[in-house]
């Protein structure tokens, strides 16, 4: 059996976070490349591609609102021209630093409010769909499994990658539970490693409410913004293999 693990990475510009991002490509196969719209900067992007370089990782953009007072956590009442041109200047700037480093991006995988609003807004994600279908046709789009990206990505043709949460509780019909509700970030690590697990293994895992889930998922998020994120990353690590399962982004 094998897995994805993604996680983001280069949200942050201060040295000892830049160091933490490197070492956690040991223990993940897929990077998600902060690109300037809720955090990043061209020296950030240069140095996690920089390292992505050297190890067996894959690595994409991660654009978001252009917000980087709130971190991107708020949904935004833009249109969408002014919306695509943002993510279109996101992505296209990490392209130019990865292709000057000789990388290769492989996916795209929106930040926050606007990751959380492609969940349920059909019409958003038809037109992100088409957007990145048409400008961005060889990166694969990775998104909430069963959410409304996934349906638009049905109709573009574009590869999906469809994702799971070790960390967060769901709701019965699938969606994310808000972080604003009690008990939507799984704070216990044993619980969340427990959950990533039956994740992998296409088990059942428990909604919010105690309802039976079942999610098919191809890859599974790491949180990197946890200050224990190192340690849990070994422990997912090490848990994965000693059922057999390996972590890899083919």
């Amino acid at each position: 059996m094998m897995i994805d693990i993604n996680c983001d990475l280069g949200e942050f510009e201060a040295a000892e976070a830049i160091q933490k991002d490197r070492k956690l490509m040991n223990y993940i196969s897929r990077a998600n490349i902060a690109c300037g719209g809720h955090a990043g900067s061209d020296a950030t992007m240069k140095s996690m591609l920089q390292a992505a370089k050297s190890s067996t990782i894959s690595v994409g953009a991660h654009p978001s609102y252009p917000d980087k007072a709130n971190f991107g956590r708020q949904s935004m009442n833009c249109s969408f021209e002014v919306l695509s041109n943002h993510l279109r200047r996101q992505i296209d700037t990490l392209l130019s630093i990865a292709e000057g480093e000789g990388v290769q991006l492989a996916h795209i995988k929106c930040h926050g409010a606007l990751y959380n609003d492609l969940e349920k807004d059909e019409s958003l994600a038809n037109q992100i769909a088409e957007l990145f279908a048409v400008h961005y046709p060889e990166l694969s789009l990775l998104g909430l499994t069963g959410a409304e990206l996934a349906k638009a990505c049905n109709k573009t043709g574009q590869r999906f990658l469809r994702e799971g949460f070790m960390d967060r509780a769901y709701l019965a019909n699938g969606q994310l539970t808000s972080r604003s509700q009690p008990g939507a970030v799984i704070e216990d690590v044993s619980l969340a490693i427990e959950q990533a697990i039956k994740l992998a293994k296409g088990e059942c895992i428990q909604s919010i409410d105690g309802q039976p889930l079942m999610l098919k998922v191809d890859s599974i998020c790491l949180h990197g913004d946890n200050v224990q994120v190192l340690a849990i990353a070994r422990r997912l690590l090490t848990e994965l293999h000693a059922r057999q399962i390996q972590v890899s982004s083919a």
